[in-house]
């Protein structure tokens, strides 16, 4: 018989409050902690972490538990924020779509799409994300 190996998804943040190699160990073990998480590994000098996790996860879900556990650590991962207009939203199924579509992103922490405004606010992870995909999404 054959053994597959798992299909892996690979994370890359920038981890704020990084002084030490105490508080780089906290916040591998922090990482490593997460249900799915395969590998971690941070670099105090970049301030990086990166992470090798289960691909059936969902990738959103993912990188909230990866930012909870940094922030209960006392290390929270730097966040970029985003504001896009989106035009052509004429129902609440138009903002579902839009909002699902953003958080597929790779990265993206929180994607909220208004009806009302048609705006989005996106917060995502420095590094992980580009604006460049997130506007793709949002098309």
């Amino acid at each position: 018989f054959w053994i597959h190996p798992m299909q892996q998804r690979h994370i890359s943040l920038q981890i704020t409050g990084l002084n030490c190699a105490g508080c780089v160990g906290r916040a591998e073990r922090a990482l490593a902690q997460v249900s799915g998480v395969s590998a971690a590994s941070v670099n105090l000098v970049s301030g990086k972490g990166q992470v090798e996790a289960s691909a059936e996860l969902p990738v959103g879900a993912l990188v909230a538990a990866l930012v909870a556990a940094l922030d209960q650590a006392g290390y929270p991962a730097a966040l970029s924020h985003l504001s896009l207009d989106i035009e052509g939203l004429s129902c609440v199924s138009c903002v579902g779509r839009a909002q699902s579509a953003l958080r597929a992103v790779p990265g993206v922490v929180i994607a909220e799409v208004s009806l009302a405004t048609e705006r989005a606010e996106i917060s995502y992870l420095t590094g992980a994300s580009r604006a460049a995909d997130l506007i793709a999404a949002s098309a």
